[in-house]
C-alpha cells in the first residue's frame, strides 16, 4: 500500500490521521456499519477542515484505495470519529483521509509492444475517479510528443478497466508513448511514458560474427544510428569482454581483440536500455 496524492502523487500522510484500522467481519452479514476514532495527536498534523473527513478503504486484491468512498459517511469533530453506514468490504486495512485529497486510484500498467508489423498499447486501471479520458501522445524521439489518440474513460468506476489500442505506423526503430489522465474538470496528469522497438523484424540484426587474424569481426545491419555496447558472454553467462560501440544506421562493421578461449559465445548488442540483437558463434584457436 501507499498514501500518495490521487492529484500530484506525492506523500499524502499529511492529509491522514497517524493511524490505520484493521477491521475483521464475525458474522456473515454483507453490509456493516463501522466506527473510526483517532486521538488528537494522531490528528495533529492533518490539514483539511473537520467535514472532510472519511474513511477510506484499502482494497487488497485490486492493490488500491476504493474511491468512491464507501457507505453513507459523517464525521463527528468533538470526538474526531467518522462513522460509516453500509459498507460492504471489511478484511482489509482503513485509514482517514481529507475527502478533497483521497488516496490514489492507480494505474496498474502500461505497455507498448510489436505485433504483426503494428504496436499494440495496453493499460490497465485498478479504478478510476471522474476520469473523462485518456489522451496518448507520440514520439519518435522521447522528447517532443504530438497528440494522437483519445480514449474515452470511465468516470468513477470502482473496478479495473483494461485498454487496448493499435498503432498501424509505428516509426522505424523506437516509438515512445506518453498516457495523459483527463479529468471532468480538465486537470490532466500525466501518467508513464513507455517505449516500443521497431516492428521490422530484419530492422536490427547481428549478420556474421567471425574470427579473422587475431580480431573477431561483426558485421550489423541497423535501421538506425546509436550509440550502444557490444559484449561477449560464455556459455555460463560469464561476462568476457565489453566495449562501447557506435552503430550507423544501414551496415557497421567492427572488430575487437582476440581475448577468447576455444568454445561456444554468445555476442550480444544493447543501446543502453534494451537488448537490440545477439549472435552465438563458435571460436577454435
Amino acid at each position: 500500500g501507499h498514501v500518495n496524492s490521487i492529484a500530484t502523487g506525492s506523500d499524502n500522510s499529511g492529509q491522514c490521521a497517524d493511524r490505520f484500522w484493521k477491521i475483521n467481519s464475525t458474522g456473515t452479514s454483507t453490509n456493516f456499519n463501522i466506527s473510526l476514532i483517532a486521538t488528537a495527536s494522531e490528528m495533529a498534523t492533518v490539514m483539511p477542515a473537520p467535514s472532510q473527513f472519511r474513511a477510506q478503504h484499502y482494497n487488497y486484491l485490486g492493490g488500491f484505495w476504493d474511491n468512491p468512498f464507501q457507505g453513507a459517511q459523517t464525521y463527528t469533530a468533538a470526538t474526531r470519529n467518522v462513522t460509516a453506514n453500509g459498507v460492504a468490504a471489511t478484511n482489509d486495512w482503513w485509514v482517514l483521509v481529507n475527502q478533497t485529497t483521497p488516496l490514489p486510484v492507480e494505474l496498474l500498467s502500461f505497455s507498448a509492444a510489436c505485433n504483426s508489423k503494428s504496436n499494440i498499447l495496453k493499460w490497465s486501471t485498478a479504478s478510476e475517479l471522474n476520469n473523462d479520458y485518456f489522451d496518448v501522445y507520440k514520439s519518435t524521439n522521447g522528447s517532443y510528443f504530438s497528440e494522437w489518440k483519445r480514449v474515452q474513460g470511465q468516470g468513477t468506476y470502482n473496478s479495473a478497466t483494461n485498454y487496448e489500442i493499435k498503432d498501424a505506423e509505428p516509426a522505424t526503430g523506437k516509438t515512445y508513448y506518453k498516457l495523459v489522465q483527463v479529468d471532468f474538470d480538465g486537470k490532466r496528469t500525466e501518467l508513464k511514458t513507455v517505449y516500443a522497438i521497431g516492428c521490422d523484424e530484419g530492422a536490427f540484426n547481428v549478420a556474421s560474427v567471425y574470427p579473422d587474424n587475431g580480431k573477431i569481426n561483426t558485421v550489423v545491419s541497423s535501421p538506425s544510428s546509436f550509440e550502444g555496447l557490444v559484449t561477449i558472454v560464455d556459455v555460463s553467462g560469464k561476462l568476457i569482454y565489453s566495449q562501447p560501440i557506435n552503430i550507423t544506421s544501414g551496415i557497421t562493421t567492427f572488430e575487437m581483440p582476440h581475448v577468447l578461449a576455444s568454445g561456444v559465445y554468445y555476442l550480444q548488442i544493447t543501446d543502453g536500455q534494451s537488448l537490440r540483437g545477439g549472435k552465438k558463434f563458435l571460436f577454435n584457436k
